[in-house]
């Protein structure tokens, strides 16, 4: 017993992120050869997801324990009908920053034959929140579609499974993109996958992702969190907006988890 008690006791002291009871283990961000300081949000989510290492992944949506739900919000998602032709509109709107309609045209495409089967099998969900996806200071009509059971996929997925699937698309409002766009060219926005949640006034989105070692089929899933912010540049008059990777967690499913 006084054994085990030291080995616990000296890596609490070492600081390992990997200490006995994670699942969710901090990766280092590194750009241009420099290793990103952890922030404040990725060492509060990394305490509130290992409090579910006993639970499904969290590749649908962000749960909150009791613990942290002061510091964590969600947005307030709420249904809107499934029009086919308000769908459309969304699907196209960050083609509507360019000049022509060939990046519309081809992001509808592609996207419209799952959308015809979802809408035909009544498993098409549309939802509306206000959101400030790129924290400007202001919230702004934001759509999310969901064209599967995002939840029923993830629990579908063994231990050693990649969760590759495509779960959703979040995105503002077309008329939003438009103003944006005539604001901060160019903008290389694009649909988010995953969710959203805000931290201390940040808005970030998360999504969890993952392969299989082509080699020996082993899988290796993470749950990635960017965020976007206003960025000005030498000699430029218009600030873009840039999307950070902020905090990486690789994912390890184990049982006795002991919280």
């Amino acid at each position: 017993m006084m054994a085990a008690t030291w080995t616990v006791v000296l890596c609490w002291l070492s600081g390992a992120v990997h200490a006995v009871g994670n699942c969710y283990v901090s990766s280092p961000i590194v750009i241009d050869g420099k290793t990103r300081p952890i922030e404040p949000v990725c060492s509060a989510l990394a305490k509130n997801l290992n409090r579910f290492c006993d639970q499904p992944p969290m590749a649908c949506a962000l749960k909150i324990h009791p613990d942290f739900r002061r510091r964590f919000t969600l947005p307030e998602w709420k249904p809107v009908p499934p029009n086919r032709e308000r769908i459309e509109t969304f699907i196209r709107s960050p083609g509507k920053t360019a000049n022509t309609t060939e990046f519309e045209d081809s992001m509808w495409h592609e996207a419209a034959p799952k959308i015809e089967a979802a809408l035909a099998e009544k498993r098409l969900r549309f939802a509306e929140a206000e959101v400030d996806i790129y924290n400007l200071g202001n919230k702004q009509p934001t759509y999310r579609l969901d064209l599967d059971d995002c939840e029923a996929i993830a629990k579908s997925r063994g231990p050693g499974d990649p969760l590759d699937f495509n779960k959703n698309w979040i995105h503002h409002s077309p008329e939003v993109v438009r103003k944006l766009y005539s604001l901060y060219f160019p903008i290389g926005v694009s649909h988010l996958n995953g969710y959203l949640f805000v931290y201390r006034g940040k808005t970030y989105n998360a999504n969890m992702w993952g392969y299989a070692n082509p080699v020996t089929g082993e899988a290796s899933n993470y749950l990635r969190v960017d965020r976007y912010e206003r960025k000005s540049r030498p000699g430029i008059e218009q600030p873009r907006l840039v999307m950070d990777n902020i905090c990486e967690f690789e994912y390890h499913p184990y049982e006795g988890n002991t919280k």
